[in-house]
């Protein structure tokens, strides 16, 4: 294993496999959470999960969190699923299967489209018109849409689905909490995951000017933005895997 030549900062928790790889290129990467999550799940929200188990709904995740906290109530559940990312992707169709992924997006504007669309269809098949001028109806919203979220969930999602007259009822079902540290050494990069990190590492912490900023989506680097003037390199996708590579590719790291 080579020297470490670069330090990278982490202000997420990340797969060992990702952290091994860096260090066989030369790369440290420094793990420091700058965010806590909780599940808030008590006895009353679990019976109404456990009630929505029972029937068929439209559900949506834009966190793996939401998906963690209501995996031990919703086994054998018949939902269709709509989910942000990669990982709250892989981790639905674990819970539920491929086949009742009805869509995947990058951010929740664009999740918010897909949503719509899928009820324009809806529309369709109901009113008998799937398939007229070569338009397929994908179904999947003559169910209830639930939107399991946290505490600090953004607006764009449910204001899209509002303006598109959808109705969605929202179940807060975890929690996030800010842990700001105080950072002693420049890094050569800092990774962010999420706007609620970025202002959690700002409230009491600079970015030295040589520091590459990395954020997982535009979300994050928009939140980057509004403390720092340096530029953010923004991951194609909104996964680690994927972030991880873009951090080896700025630094010109080609030999994966």
């Amino acid at each position: 294993m080579p020297d470490a030549r670069l330090h990278i900062l982490s202000t997420r928790p990340l797969p060992a496999p990702l952290i091994g790889e860096a260090a066989n290129h030369g790369i440290t990467i420094e793990v420091l959470s700058f965010i806590e999550t909780r599940s808030i799940v008590d006895d009353a929200l679990a019976v109404t999960i456990g009630e929505l188990a029972k029937r068929p709904i439209a559900a949506i995740f834009t966190s793996s969190n939401a998906l963690e906290a209501v995996a031990e109530l919703v086994h054998g559940a018949e939902w269709k699923v709509y989910c942000i990312g990669q990982e709250t992707k892989r981790q639905a169709i674990r819970l539920f299967g491929e086949k009742n992924i009805l869509g995947n997006a990058d951010s929740a504007a664009e999740l918010a489209e897909v949503i719509i669309s899928a009820g324009r269809d809806s529309e369709m098949e109901r009113a008998g018109l799937a398939g007229r001028d070569g338009e397929t109806g994908r179904g999947g919203l003559s169910e209830e849409l639930v939107f399991f979220c946290g505490d600090v969930r953004r607006e764009e999602l449910p204001q899209r689905l509002a303006g598109a007259g959808l109705a969605l009822k929202e179940l807060v079902v975890y929690e996030t909490r800010q842990t700001p540290h105080k950072v002693d050494r420049t890094y050569d990069g800092i990774a962010f995951f999420s706007p609620s990190a970025v202002e959690a590492f700002f409230s009491v912490n600079k970015a030295a000017s040589p520091t590459a900023l990395f954020a997982i989506g535009r979300t994050t680097a928009l939140a980057i933005h509004q403390h720092s003037d340096a530029p953010v390199i923004v991951s194609s996708r909104p996964d680690k895997a994927v972030l991880i590579g873009a951090i080896f590719d700025h630094f010109n790291i080609n030999d994966r």
